[in-house]
């Protein structure tokens, strides 16, 4: 806002933070007092004749789609790169027959290719819908290990602890509105986690059978949704009900 006076006043309003979980990739950027103990994950912005502090980390091969890929790469990997393999994150019910190129046609998986690698390989999964395996093996896509910083996030990055944010509406809006579920607190959005992970796939097809093409993924995805915001994100009881989950803001 510009004064009379010739000078810009900064609102009374607090900023919003924001993640965004993109097809290769997920950010995370919000203003913050604390200290950068790397150099590289801040920068300071002059917007208006005010100074803003601003936390900004992109983290590739941690986007939607990946995630899926590296999944079902894990998946293979652990069986033996068989024929046929059992995908205890997509729902009791329902099966795909996948070619190799699928998966490993990515910068994100191609170090867990096949010795024997043929693109054209087709391999049979088959979906257990059991919440119990599929939250580890989703957790498994993280790597907490031989961080130098005293404050950090997934994949050894930096990063302060975050305050409010709007972040991933449409798996969450899939959880409130077909599933019924709460997402108010952490507990609340791992119980619909596994609600949606336990759903056989015929049931999943009669509640949402306009969104049959996204189905199968929505718990590999939301498990993944979950264990970044609380993992990776550090969101508590006490945090996790400043997060928005919005289409957009303002």
């Amino acid at each position: 806002q510009y004064g009379w006076v010739g000078q810009w006043f900064r609102p009374k309003k607090p900023t919003l933070g924001a993640m965004d979980l993109g097809g290769a990739s997920t950010q995370i950027t919000f203003e913050t007092q604390a200290e950068m103990k790397d150099p590289g994950a801040g920068v300071t912005l002059r917007l208006y004749g005010q100074m803003y502090k601003v936390y900004t980390h992109s983290y590739l091969c941690y986007g939607r789609d990946q995630v899926l890929r590296r999944v079902l790469s894990k998946l293979m990997k652990a069986d033996g790169y068989k024929d046929r393999v059992t995908n205890p994150c997509w729902p009791k019910g329902y099966q795909r027959s996948l070619q190799l190129q699928e998966v490993y046609n990515s910068p994100c998986t191609e170090k867990e290719k096949p010795e024997s690698y043929n693109p054209q390989r087709t391999i049979s999964v088959v979906g257990s819908g059991d919440a119990g395996q599929c939250r580890p093996r989703v957790d498994s896509l993280f790597d907490f290990s031989g961080c130098s910083f005293p404050s950090c996030s997934l994949d050894r990055g930096f990063q302060p602890r975050p305050f409010a944010f709007s972040a991933f509406f449409y798996t969450v809006d899939f959880l409130q509105t077909v599933m019924k579920r709460s997402v108010a607190t952490p507990a609340d959005l791992s119980a619909a986690v596994d609600a949606v992970c336990s759903s056989p796939w015929a049931e999943l097809e009669q509640k949402a059978p306009k969104l049959k093409k996204w189905l199968p993924d929505y718990c590999t995805v939301a498990n993944f949704i979950y264990l970044l915001l609380t993992k990776g994100y550090h969101f508590d009881k006490d945090s996790f009900p400043n997060i928005a989950f919005q289409k957009k803001v303002g």
